[in-house]
């Protein structure tokens, strides 16, 4: 019967979905964070903030200060660059290094931070927000960075990038070609196809 194959294929599409495994951890060597306007307990906060959200994470892993080498304190001159900082992680090493400048005006604070890949000196991101809860801030917008910045697997997955969601559309693409298969094969002798009454 000529429906055997779209059937198979569909069955094949539920089938072939599944979550991966998840993969090994990525070291992340976080680089002291520059302060401009701002005391330097503030900068502090923010590094110390991330690092104690990594120490929870699972996909990725906050490299010890102590391991840290050239990069802590390191040179503010090669936080600026990026080849510098990716240089600087190959000597860790590490996967990813993250430089961040906190500069402040009043209560309003500037954060910007670069996340840049090691093995290639890319930037991955390069985030400037503004807070205007002032130093108190600090913490609840690491917890808020450290999310975007280094997602956990399945962690805030939008619908479309979801699994299921395209075991679903497979399926209906698949139901579709079973069904145009079966009203192509329905044709009469003089080659029309009936697609119902209308």
């Amino acid at each position: 019967m000529r429906l055997g194959a779209p059937i198979a294929l569909a069955l094949a599409s539920l089938g072939c979905a599944h979550v991966p495994p998840p993969g090994p951890a990525r070291t992340v060597a976080i680089a002291p964070v520059d302060a401009l306007g701002v005391p330097a307990a503030e900068a502090e906060t923010l590094r110390a903030a991330l690092e104690q959200q990594l120490a929870a994470a699972t996909a990725h892993h906050a490299i010890p200060r102590e391991k840290l080498g050239s990069l802590d304190p390191g040179e503010a001159a090669c936080r600026e660059s990026e080849a510098c900082l990716a240089e600087a992680g190959k000597q860790i090493p590490s996967d990813l290094v993250l430089s961040m400048t906190l500069a402040g005006l009043g209560p309003t604070r500037l954060v910007r931070s670069r996340l840049i890949g090691v093995s290639d000196g890319l930037v991955l991101q390069d985030l400037q927000e503004t807070l205007t809860t002032g130093p108190q801030g600090l913490e609840p917008y690491a917890q808020s960075l450290a999310k975007r910045l280094f997602p956990e697997p399945g962690a805030a997955t939008p619908w479309y990038g979801r699994w299921w969601v395209w075991t679903i559309a497979g399926g209906v693409v698949a139901a579709a070609a079973a069904t145009t298969a079966a009203l192509v094969s329905q044709r009469n002798e003089a080659g029309v196809i009936h697609l119902g009454d209308l």
